[in-house]
C-alpha cells in the first residue's frame, strides 16, 4: 500500500468513527435545549462557576451548542461579522472573543480535530444568552456596536 492509500485509510477511519460519535451524541441530545445539555453535562475537572461569572459563549450564531468560560478566561473582545470554526459571516456584527478550548464548560462547535489541543478558538458571545450585567460587560470591553452601512 502506498503512503498515499495509506494516508487516506487512516482519515476515512477517523472520519467515520467521528460521524458515528456525532450521531450518537445527536440521538442521545434529540429534543434537549442547549441549556438543558449544559444541566446535563458530566462532571468537568474545572471549577464551578458563579452564575455571575459565567460568559456563555457559541461558536456562530445559529449554533445550537452553548458553553461558558469565566470572565478571566475569555479575551479580545470585539465586535466582528465571522464567526470561529467553519468561518460562517452573519448579518450583524456581533461580540467575539477568544478562549482556550480546554477552559469551555458546556459543549460547543470544535473537536481538537484538526490538531492537537488545546487551541485558542474565536467564541461569539449573544445577548440572549447572557444577563444584562455580563453582556454589558462584553459590551464595555468590545465598545460601541459598528454602524451598519447600506450597500449601494
Amino acid at each position: 500500500m502506498t503512503d498515499y492509500f495509506k494516508q487516506k485509510h487512516v482519515r476515512d477511519v477517523a472520519v467515520n468513527a467521528f460521524a458515528s460519535m456525532k450521531t450518537e451524541v445527536l440521538k442521545t441530545n434529540a429534543g434537549a435545549s442547549p441549556f438543558e445539555l449544559l444541566a446535563n453535562q458530566a462532571e468537568s475537572p474545572l471549577p464551578e462557576l458563579a452564575e455571575t461569572d459565567r460568559v456563555y459563549i457559541r461558536r456562530h450564531q445559529q449554533d445550537w451548542r452553548i458553553g461558558y468560560v469565566s470572565k478571566t478566561e475569555i479575551d479580545e473582545l470585539r465586535w466582528d461579522t465571522i464567526s470561529g470554526g467553519v468561518h460562517r459571516v452573519s448579518s450583524q456584527p456581533f461580540i467575539h472573543g477568544y478562549v482556550m478550548c480546554d477552559r469551555v464548560r458546556g459543549e460547543i462547535s470544535h473537536s481538537c480535530a484538526h490538531g492537537e489541543g488545546p487551541h485558542r478558538i474565536k467564541v461569539l458571545v449573544t445577548k440572549k444568552d447572557n444577563s444584562k450585567e455580563i453582556f454589558d460587560w462584553c459590551h464595555g470591553y468590545a465598545g460601541p456596536k459598528p454602524v451598519r452601512t447600506a450597500h449601494k
